[in-house]
């Protein structure tokens, strides 16, 4: 009985050891650039860039998918007796801008416990932050571990600070949101 107990725990212990080794890198990875360079103007969307990141061998493979609202946006015909400055409708639609099917992957290796993209003029080094579980790299973005849920939570935040700029602007406004994607 005793033996039976002592190969027990050593399964269970060497079980949970292997669970613990799971992959920091795999997986799905969310960034939205607000940074100066990509606003366009506070009426429009934000670059949404999900990274997926895959095991291929001892080495990875990262693939981007870009995402974003873009804005259409309807004045009051002329000659309708409705001033040009009177409430306008927005029409957002979220796509995925670099939809290819067969988009190639980008291959990476693992350097000194960082993910390494050999670049032609650079090289990206991601390194995964325990503590805030985020991960970043040497050319200044932040990713964070994306489920669905935090995709929807991200789009969700997206279309509230747009809804909050079309209504500042004039509270009579109406937006319109389609998605056009499955994630």
């Amino acid at each position: 009985m005793k033996k039976l107990l002592i190969v027990l725990m050593f399964i269970v212990s060497i079980t949970g050891l292997l669970g613990c080794g799971s992959d920091k890198f795999v997986g799905s990875w969310v960034n939205v650039k607000t940074d100066s360079f990509f606003k366009m103007g506070e009426f429009y969307g934000y670059p949404i860039t999900v990274l997926e990141i895959r095991k291929d061998g001892k080495n990875y493979l990262l693939q981007h998918r870009n995402y974003s609202y873009s804005v259409e946006f309807k004045r009051p015909k002329l000659f309708s007796g409705e001033k040009q400055e009177d409430k306008r409708q927005y029409t957002y639609t979220f796509t995925e801008s670099n939809k290819r099917e067969n988009q190639n992957a980008i291959p990476a290796t693992l350097e000194d416990d960082q993910l390494v993209v050999d670049a032609m003029l650079l090289k990206v080094r991601y390194v995964y932050l325990s503590k805030e579980k985020k991960l970043t790299n040497n050319v200044n973005e932040s990713y964070n571990h994306c489920s669905d849920k935090i995709f929807e939570e991200v789009k969700a935040k997206e279309r509230e600070r747009l809804t909050a700029a079309v209504k500042q602007l004039n509270p009579e406004n109406t937006i319109v949101f389609i998605d056009e994607t499955k994630k």
